[in-house]
């Protein structure tokens, strides 16, 4: 039953779904009502999300609950771009098992030049200043590929093809000229990797004390220097043409809309703890979210997943099951002693496998974690994925490897996780 807004008090956006506080107030021929409420929302404080994951976990179902372009402004997977830009690799070939692990399958230990780069890239999107982002991360393909599970990235895309420009070719186009020198995937050449990178991202001219000021613009210095080879000159006098245009669209149509929204999320599985470490101790508006799966459902699907595979990749259960379950674990650790740091309110877990049996209940709860409510549409997307749907059972399959993989598959690992086993949950 409809109570005008006068007879029950001030209306908090955090705790009534903002479509159903706006339909009441719709109907409230005082507009000083509305008023009161914009001004509210202009001060309601901005909230960041960083959703941290790992491949082939689930992460972009959970993630969905963002793409909700009238509340959230929502990124995915911004780090490939990155690792493009810093490295020279094509774009999707900075396969996490890569960044994580080296080519003979040990551990790899992420460079302070690269771990502060992945801070500052997530720092540039949540404080909406992407167009001072490197053009190489603005031309590239992910804008384009990933459009429909981002929110406001179609403008953007629009803006570059009125200046004759198209995402998927802006970004190949200028790295043809040191595609041998660089490599294809991230990884392959390590040597080659760690020079490309302090060319490209650096010049050679980085240091611990200017990780901040990775820049767009140092690369001009590169164009003056004698002793630089010709083909990375030619790279970044390609980028230099098409950068006004890269970061003009960037500045109207990622950055504007950015500032509009009150809450920022960022979803990757090519960051670490590490990176949510750098962050929350930076800032008391982000707020984690650290989505990870059972290792037995994560193996068999990259096995089937042949592009998820990285270079480390023997076809052996085993072995996939050790480089999830080393990573995750670890993060897990980390994540433990950040809540025990004080970091607790900030920090939510979201294990897959339980997500997929209520999803709309675990949204809900994701966004009362951030004294949020989720949109009408976002509730309903939800809801027709639940399991007990009669027309959507495709998220209901979390425990699928339980009929699909061999016994000794499983034995296997569930040896390689024993450690994650004993630290988790799962059973």
């Amino acid at each position: 039953m409809f109570l005008p807004l006068e007879t029950h008090g001030a209306v908090s956006v955090k705790t009534v779904n903002e479509k159903f506080v706006v339909w009441n107030i719709s109907r409230v021929a005082n507009y000083g009502h509305l008023s009161r409420l914009r001004k509210y929302k202009d001060l309601e404080p901005v909230k960041w999300v960083f959703v941290l994951s790992y491949q082939r976990t689930g992460s972009t179902f959970v993630g969905r609950m963002f793409n909700d372009p009238d509340a959230v402004f929502y990124i995915f997977e911004p780090l490939d771009p990155l690792y493009s830009a810093m490295y020279g690799i094509q774009d999707g070939w900075a396969v996490p098992s890569d960044i994580f692990n080296n080519i003979n399958g040990s551990v790899r230990s992420l460079p302070e030049t690269e771990q502060n780069a992945i801070t500052w890239t997530m720092e540039r999107i949540f404080t909406c200043n992407m167009a001072s982002l490197p053009p190489a991360i603005l031309a590239h393909r992910f804008w384009s590929i990933f459009n429909p599970q981002m929110t406001h990235t179609q403008k953007y895309i629009s803006c570059l093809k009125r200046e004759n420009l198209t995402v998927s070719t802006i970004l190949l186009n200028c790295q043809k000229f040191i595609r041998r020198r660089c490599g294809v995937r991230f990884g392959e050449k390590p040597i080659h990797n760690k020079y490309c990178r302090e060319v490209l991202w650096g010049n050679d001219l980085a240091t611990d004390n200017d990780h901040y000021v990775p820049s767009c613009n140092k690369y001009r210095r590169s164009l003056s220097n004698e002793t630089l080879p010709a083909d990375f000159k030619q790279y970044f006098q390609c980028l230099i043409d098409v950068e006004p245009t890269l970061t003009k669209c960037a500045s109207d149509y990622l950055d504007e809309p950015c500032r509009q929204k009150k809450l920022r999320a960022i979803k990757t599985v090519r960051a670490n703890m590490r990176s949510a470490e750098l962050l929350l101790k930076s800032y008391h508006k982000i707020y984690l979210i650290h989505v990870y799966r059972d290792p037995r459902g994560v193996v068999r699907s990259r096995l089937k997943a042949t592009w998820a595979r990285g270079l480390a990749n023997r076809l052996s259960a085993a072995y996939e099951a050790q480089l999830y379950c080393s990573t995750v674990l670890n993060d897990i650790r980390k994540r433990k002693h950040l809540e025990n740091e004080g970091h607790s309110n900030q920090i939510k877990e979201i294990i897959y496998d339980d997500f997929v049996q209520k999803p709309l209940l675990t949204v809900l709860d994701s966004y009362h974690f951030l004294g949020k409510e989720p949109s009408m549409e976002v509730n309903r997307y939800y809801h027709g994925t639940q399991c007990h749907s009669l027309w959507n059972k495709t998220q209901c399959r979390s425990t699928k490897w339980i009929k699909t993989l061999k016994q000794e598959n499983i034995t296997a690992i569930n040896s390689a996780c024993s450690e994650f086993f004993k630290e988790t949950n799962f059973s």
